[in-house]
C-alpha cells in the first residue's frame, strides 16, 4: 500500500513488484492477478534477437498491456482435432544432428513437467496439438541476414522429436532456407508454432516482403505463431531476474550445451564462419539455435501444466 501511493509506481506496478518479491523470497511460481501490469521485466539485452535495434526491443517486450482472457488466447486453435492426419505428414529434409543437453545444477528446484502431456480437450490456456513447432531464427544485423530457421517439430501422438536447421552458409542462400522453412510449414499445416519474443513474427513478415513470398502461402502461417514470451508475462510470476529464456528455462532445470552462447556470440561465431570456413563454429550456433528451441519447448509445457494445476 505504501509502494502504491509512490509516483513511481503507476498502473499496478506497486502489486508486481511486491508479488515478483514474494515470488523470489519463497522460490514459488504464482498466477499474475488480472489487474498487475506485466510490465516490469524485459530480456536481458545481451541475449536481444538480432535485427532490431535495443531501443525497439525493450519496447515490444514491455508493450503487454493488450491482454485478453485465457480462453481467447486459445480459440483460434480449439478446431485442432485429437489426431489430425495431414499433420503427420514428415518433410523430407535432413535434420541437423542432436546432441544431449546437459542437466542443470540442481540448486534451485522446479516444478516437475507432467510425464505424459495434456490431452488438448483438457487445455484452455495454450495450444495442444498432436504435433507443435517451436521456432527460433539467428541472424546477422549488420548483414540485414536471417541465416537461420530453427524448429524443433514435437510430435505427441508418436512421442517423437525432431530438430530441423535451415542454415545459410552465405548470404546469397538466405532465400533458399527460407523457402525450405515454409516448406517445413505446409508440410504439417495446422500445428501451432511457438516461439519466445516478437522476433521470429516481424522477421517472417519481412522474409515474406523480400521474397515477394504469395499470401497464400505465408498468411495462414502467421496466424499459427503464438509468443509463448507474452503468455509468461501475462500469466505467471517466477522467481527469476529476469523473463527472458534463459532464465525462465535454467529456473526450471534446462541448460544450453555452451553454457556462454548467446545471440550476440552467434553473430561472432557467424562471421567468423564467413571468413575461416571453420565449419565448427556452424555446429555450435545450430546447435545453441536447437537448445533455443528445446527451452521454448520447456517453458510452453511448464505453463500450460503450472496454470492447469492451479485451476485443480
Amino acid at each position: 500500500d505504501l509502494l502504491a501511493s509512490y509516483p513511481e509506481f503507476v498502473a499496478g506496478v506497486a502489486v508486481d513488484v511486491v508479488q515478483q518479491a514474494r515470488s523470489t523470497l519463497l522460490n514459488q511460481p504464482f498466477v499474475r492477478e488480472a489487474g498487475s501490469s506485466a510490465t516490469d521485466f524485459v530480456t536481458d539485452l545481451t541475449d536481444v534477437k538480432e535485427g532490431s535495434s535495443a531501443a525497439d526491443y525493450v519496447t515490444n517486450l514491455t508493450d503487454v498491456k493488450d491482454r485478453g482472457s485465457a480462453t481467447t488466447a486459445v480459440n483460434q486453435f480449439i478446431r485442432i482435432p485429437e489426431v489430425a492426419g495431414n499433420s503427420l505428414v514428415i518433410a523430407k529434409i535432413e535434420s541437423v544432428k542432436i546432441t544431449e543437453n546437459k542437466s542443470a545444477a540442481p540448486s534451485i528446484p522446479a516444478p516437475i513437467l507432467r510425464k505424459k502431456p495434456i490431452p488438448y480437450s483438457q487445455s484452455v490456456f495454450l495450444p495442444i496439438a498432436p504435433i507443435e513447432l517451436y521456432f527460433d531464427i539467428e541472424a546477422e544485423p549488420e548483414l540485414n541476414l536471417d541465416y537461420l530457421h530453427g524448429v524443433l517439430v514435437v510430435d505427441r501422438y508418436n512421442n517423437t522429436e525432431k530438430f530441423h536447421g535451415f542454415l545459410a552458409e552465405s548470404p546469397a542462400e538466405e532465400g533458399a532456407i527460407w523457402e525450405q522453412f515454409l516448406e517445413l510449414m505446409w508440410a504439417y499445416p495446422i500445428a501451432p508454432i511457438f516461439h519466445f519474443c516478437d522476433y521470429e513474427v516481424k522477421t517472417f513478415k519481412r522474409l515474406a516482403k523480400l521474397y515477394n513470398t504469395p499470401a497464400y502461402l505465408w498468411k495462414p502461417v502467421l496466424k499459427r505463431f503464438v509468443d509463448i514470451h507474452k503468455q509468461v508475462t501475462q500469466q505467471a510470476i517466477m522467481p527469476v531476474e529476469s523473463y527472458a529464456l534463459k532464465p525462465i528455462a535454467r529456473w526450471l532445470g534446462f541448460d544450453w550445451r555452451d553454457a556462454k552462447a548467446n545471440g550476440a556470440q552467434c553473430v561472432c561465431w557467424y562471421d567468423d564462419w564467413l571468413k575461416t570456413g571453420d565449419r565448427d563454429l556452424l555446429e555450435a550456433i545450430v546447435r545453441y539455435n536447437e537448445d533455443d528451441c528445446r527451452a521454448t519447448y520447456i517453458v510452453k509445457d511448464w505453463l500450460t501444466n503450472f496454470l492447469l494445476s492451479q485451476k485443480q
